[in-house]
């Protein structure tokens, strides 16, 4: 990103970090956002578009089953592709790794949450079927 258009973006992300605004500010901060619950996807997305257009940057959505999915479309300079791609199959194979870990303890993994803007993530196991936690 063009140090100009990074400094703007930063004071963008610090004003709506400052306030809570729901799911654009998670948009601003992960890079990434799924819509919540019980809303309609059509109308979250043209939502999402329309205060990312207001602001002027450059967002995709689409629907994934049942939910609608938001992210920021960002370049990539050349000279950070390689790297930028090899942190990301590094951390596939650190998840991976992990859910075949739990599987083997009976859990079943379900999904992946972000949560820092490291992009570290947790688990959330939804289903466990290990011997230890059943109850009689």
């Amino acid at each position: 990103m063009k140090p100009e258009h990074d400094e703007r973006f930063r004071r963008i992300t610090d004003d709506y970090l400052d306030r809570p605004s729901g799911d654009y500010a998670e948009l601003l901060r992960a890079g990434e956002v799924s819509s919540p619950d019980g809303v309609d996807p059509e109308l979250w997305r043209a939502e999402i578009r329309a205060k990312a257009r207001a602001d002027k940057i450059r967002v995709m959505t689409f629907r994934a089953g049942d939910r609608a999915i938001a992210a920021r479309r960002m370049s990539i300079p050349k000279d950070q592709e390689f790297a930028l791609l090899t942190a990301a199959l590094e951390r596939s194979e650190v998840l991976r790794g992990a859910a075949e870990r739990a599987r083997r303890l009976g859990h079943e993994i379900v999904r992946w949450v972000a949560h820092d803007q490291c992009r570290s993530r947790s688990r959330r196991a939804t289903r466990c079927r290990s011997p230890r936690r059943r109850r009689s």
